[in-house]
């Protein structure tokens, strides 16, 4: 899991304090006050889970860079088969989503990803 804040990114498992907090709040307040969230369900055969991790976490750590993108979380299901993984991802607005998908190189880390993948569900939402 990876969380952005203006100051750097805050790894799994370190305490985030109070005023961090504040940052991560006020850092992604789209005009009319919601952040956008896009979550991604991806369905990896078994033999490319660890393919897949490694180009996933490689892109996320690149998006993080990207201005507008708050966070970007990767999680298993408790239980689960070991082939399904979620996405999270957090956006200041859809202008930071846009600019990011403009990027050269976008288009082509995503088909190396999907090239790994049985099934992708993607749903956007706003918090």
């Amino acid at each position: 899991m990876l969380f952005r804040r203006r100051q750097g990114v805050v790894a799994p498992g370190q305490e985030i304090t109070t005023r961090q907090r504040g940052h991560l709040a006020g850092a992604g307040m789209s005009e009319n006050g919601q952040e956008i969230a896009i979550i991604i369900e991806f369905e990896v055969a078994t033999e490319n889970r660890g393919p897949f991790l490694s180009r996933l976490h490689e892109n996320c750590q690149e998006t993080l860079r990207d201005d507008g993108c708050l966070r970007m979380e990767v999680s298993e299901p408790i239980g689960g088969d070991g082939r399904t993984f979620f996405l999270t991802e957090r956006w200041r607005d859809q202008a930071a989503i846009d600019k990011h998908r403009a990027k050269p190189g976008h288009d082509a880390s995503h088909a190396r990803i999907d090239a790994l993948l049985a099934r992708k569900r993607v749903a956007n939402a706003t918090s």
